[in-house]
C-alpha cells in the first residue's frame, strides 16, 4: 500500500516539518544511501519569490537535500532552466549539501520514451535523470488551468530541456505526463504546500499559506491526496485516470496509508480558488463552435478566456469566432475573426488563427483572443 503524509509547518520550522514528514513514510535512510547520486527534480523555472506560489519553497529544497547529505549521498538539484539560479541567489546555504544546476547545461541522449502512449517523438533526455540512483520529486501545490492541480506528476515535465517541453502539449498532455512518470518513477516525494497557488494558474493565480508539506512512496498517490485538499475528486483528473490506467499508482484513498494530520481536517481548514472550467458566460458575446470538443480543451480555453477577460484592451474584442474540437466540414457561419484551438483544428487552419496543442496552453488562447485587437488597429 502507498504511503502518503501530511505534516503541518509551524512556526516556519520547516527543516522540522520536512524531516517528520519522511520519517512517518519510513525515514530517508529507506530511499537514500550512502554513496548514492540523488537527484532532487525541484520546480523553479520561473523566476519568482517562494511566497507567490509559483515555485518550489528553497527553504524545503535545502531540508530535503541536507536529510540526503546526511546520509552520505551525493545531492544535485535540478530544473530546466536558468531560472533556478536566480531563485536560489538568496539561499547560500544549499551550497552546503548540494549542487544546483539547469538541464538545460547538462549531457544529454536523444531517445524515444519506451511505451510511450503519446509522447512518440525522439527527445533530449539528461544523462543524470537516468543515471542517478535516487530520484526525488519535489513539485509545489498549484491548482492549473489546463490540468485543474498541478503536482508530482505534472513536474516531470521539467526534466526535458529547453523548449521541450512544448513537445508534451503538442502530443497530449495529461498522457505525455504519464508516459515521463512511467519512464523516471519518482522514488521519493517531498510536496511543498507552504504556499499553495490558486486560482487560474499559469495565466493568472494567486498564493494561499497554506503551512504543509506533503511526502509518500508514490507520485500518484501524493497527487491523488493533493487532489482531495483541493477539493477535487481524482477520478475527474485526466492525468490522474490515466496514471491509475497504466497502473503507475493507485487514486482510491482506501489504497493509500495516510500519515499524520487528518485528510478531512486539513481539507476543511482550506478554501481554495479554483482555475476556471467554464465559457458560457462569454457564449453570447463570442460564436464558440464546440460542439465536439473534448474536456480538456474545453477546460484550458475556459482559462484563456477568463484571463483575457482581465486584461486591457477585452472590451474592443468584436466579430470572433472560437473553433474547437473536431468537424467533420467547414463549420460556420463564422465572423471576421476567427481563433481556431486545438489539434483537431488543424485541417481548417487556412480560415484564421490556428492554435496547435492538444490542449494548447491557456495563454495562448487569450494571445489569440487579445491579437483580435492588434488586428484591427
Amino acid at each position: 500500500m502507498a504511503k502518503v503524509s501530511i505534516v503541518r509547518v509551524e512556526d516556519e520550522a520547516i527543516f522540522d516539518s520536512v524531516r517528520r514528514s519522511v520519517d512517518l513514510i519510513g525515514g530517508i535512510g529507506r530511499f537514500v544511501k550512502s554513496g548514492d547520486l540523488t537527484v532532487i527534480k525541484v520546480n523553479m523555472f520561473i523566476k519568482a519569490d517562494y511566497p507567490t506560489g509559483k515555485i518550489t519553497d528553497p527553504r524545503a529544497v535545502i531540508a530535503v537535500a541536507r536529510l540526503a547529505a546526511e546520509q552520505g549521498a551525493t545531492v544535485k538539484v535540478v530544473e530546466r532552466t536558468a531560472n533556478i539560479y536566480a531563485d536560489f541567489a538568496q539561499f547560500p546555504e544549499i551550497g552546503n549539501y548540494a549542487e544546483v544546476i539547469s538541464v538545460d547545461n547538462l549531457p544529454h541522449r536523444h531517445l524515444t520514451v519506451p511505451g510511450a502512449e503519446s509522447l512518440r517523438v525522439e527527445l533530449s533526455i539528461p544523462d543524470i535523470v537516468t543515471q542517478c540512483d535516487v530520484f526525488i520529486n519535489m513539485p509545489s501545490l498549484r491548482t492549473h488551468a489546463l490540468t485543474l492541480m498541478s503536482g508530482a506528476l505534472k513536474n516531470l515535465m521539467g526534466i526535458l530541456p529547453g523548449a521541450q517541453p512544448g513537445y508534451v502539449h503538442l502530443c497530449g498532455l495529461e498522457q505525455s505526463i504519464v508516459d515521463l512518470n512511467l519512464f523516471r518513477p519518482s522514488n521519493l516525494v517531498v510536496m511543498d504546500a507552504i504556499y499553495t497557488l490558486q486560482g487560474n494558474f499559469p495565466c493568472e493565480g494567486s498564493p494561499l499559506k497554506t503551512d504543509l508539506i506533503l511526502a509518500g512512496d508514490n507520485a500518484v498517490a501524493v497527487d491523488t491526496i493533493s487532489a482531495l485538499l483541493l477539493g477535487f475528486q481524482p477520478a475527474k483528473i485526466v492525468h490522474l485516470m490515466e496514471a491509475k490506467r497504466r497502473k503507475l499508482g493507485p487514486i482510491e484513498p482506501d489504497r493509500i496509508e495516510l500519515l499524520g494530520e487528518s485528510l478531512e481536517d486539513v481539507a476543511g481548514q482550506i478554501r481554495l480558488e479554483k482555475a476556471p472550467s467554464s465559457y458560457e458566460v462569454f457564449r453570447g458575446r463570442f460564436t464558440i463552435i464546440d460542439s465536439s470538443a473534448c474536456n480538456s480543451c474545453r477546460q484550458a480555453l475556459a482559462g484563456g478566456l477568463v484571463a483575457a477577460s482581465h486584461r486591457e484592451g477585452f472590451e474592443k474584442v468584436k466579430d470572433l469566432t472560437i473553433i474547437t474540437g473536431p468537424m467533420e466540414k467547414e463549420p460556420g457561419p463564422k465572423t471576421e475573426n476567427v481563433v481556431l484551438y486545438g489539434n483537431c483544428t488543424c485541417r481548417y487552419r487556412h480560415i484564421g488563427n490556428y492554435i496547435q496543442g492538444c490542449p494548447p496552453l491557456a495563454g495562448q488562447a487569450a494571445e489569440a483572443i487579445l491579437s483580435v485587437v492588434e488586428k484591427r488597429r
